[in-house]
C-alpha cells in the first residue's frame, strides 16, 4: 500500500493552497459525496463555540489530508471504503483516551511519548 510521504503531502498542500473559494466548495461537496462522515465534525465546531478561523483550520487540515489520501489511492489503485459513524466514533474514543492519558504527565514524559508515537506511526508526515 502506498503511504503518505513528504512529497505527497507537499503536493496536497500546494493543491489546497491554490484553490479559490468555489473550488473549495466543490472539494467539500466531493468529500461529502465520498466520505459524508468526515465533513460533519468540522461543521459542528460552531455549535461548540469555535470561531470561523478555527473552523477554517479544521477544514484546511481535512482538505489537505483528503488530497493526500486521494493521491495515495490513485498510486495504489485502491478504493477506500466509506468511513461510517461507528468507525469514526471508535477513532474519536481512541484519540480522547490518548489525550486523557497524557494530560497529567511531566514534560519529559510527554516528549518521550511524542517521540515514541512518531517512531511507531506509519505516516508521520500526515500525523505532523
Amino acid at each position: 500500500m502506498t503511504r503518505i510521504t513528504q512529497a505527497i503531502l507537499t503536493e496536497a498542500l500546494q493543491d489546497r493552497d491554490h484553490l479559490g473559494a468555489q473550488a473549495q466548495v466543490t472539494l467539500a461537496d466531493e468529500v461529502y459525496a465520498r466520505q459524508p462522515t468526515l465533513l460533519g465534525p468540522a461543521l459542528v465546531l460552531k455549535q461548540f463555540g469555535a470561531r470561523n478561523a478555527q473552523i477554517g483550520i479544521a477544514l484546511h487540515v481535512m482538505f489537505v489530508a483528503w488530497a493526500a489520501t486521494k493521491r495515495c489511492a490513485a498510486k495504489s489503485k485502491l478504493k477506500w471504503p466509506k468511513i461510517n459513524e461507528d468507525d469514526q466514533d471508535l477513532c474519536m474514543q481512541c484519540l480522547t483516551a490518548r489525550i486523557n492519558l497524557i494530560a497529567d504527565i511531566t514534560k519529559d514524559q510527554w516528549v518521550e511519548v511524542c517521540k515514541q508515537q512518531l517512531a511507531d506511526y506509519a505516516e508521520p508526515y500526515l500525523l505532523a
